[in-house]
């Protein structure tokens, strides 16, 4: 691979597959961050592969996370992916393209403000997050199926204001899927 953002799409990609590794005890704590560290430093696909080639989830292994064509990036488009890591994310509406959004928290900060946000079709987030914090600001009348397990962590959502808003419900929601591991997640309707 000789695409630098290819390369790093991949990356990304990997440490996604890496917390999820981590979600499901495969992986602990300190194995977890000496291999994101050394995906990081990683300077070439085979050399990603090589790290993960060991671990397998379930059905699924560190090869699923190549795209279809066998080429080592996502399938998921960059435009659909929110990724913190080690930082913070302040977004809105705009940062959701299409219908499905990859967001990735970790030890950072991510807050989706989507009070503006009219989806035209259904919405789906997945979401990881190892000890982040993580926001999503909806109007109060917008569907929302909160999906996210929470992993020594904590899942809320919570009413800041009684009453309907101008927001009219199209019919068309966000659905919210994932794992919060060691971290919080926490859906504000306003």
């Amino acid at each position: 691979m000789n695409d630098p953002q290819n390369l790093e799409l991949y990356k990304e990609r990997i440490i996604e597959y890496l917390a999820s590794c981590y979600a499901k005890d495969i992986l602990d704590m300190e194995d977890y961050e000496r291999r994101v560290t050394l995906v990081n430093r990683a300077e070439t696909a085979p050399a990603i592969d090589r790290i993960v080639s060991d671990l397998q989830v379930g059905d699924s292994n560190a090869s699923d996370y190549r795209a279809s064509d066998g080429n080592a990036y996502p399938a998921v488009s960059p435009d659909n992916k929110i990724v913190s890591i080690l930082g913070e994310r302040k977004l809105d509406g705009y940062a959701l393209h299409g219908r499905y959004t990859t967001a990735l928290s970790v030890m950072g900060s991510t807050r989706l403000d989507l009070r503006d946000y009219r989806p035209t079709e259904d919405v789906q987030i997945h979401l990881v997050a190892v000890m982040s914090e993580v926001v999503i600001i909806v109007p109060a009348d917008m569907p929302v199926h909160n999906g996210v397990t929470p992993l020594l962590g904590e899942v809320s959502e919570r009413n800041k204001r009684g009453g309907g808003s101008a927001y009219r419900r199209t019919g068309f929601g966000i659905t919210l899927s994932g794992v919060a591991i060691m971290s919080e997640l926490r859906i504000e309707r306003v």
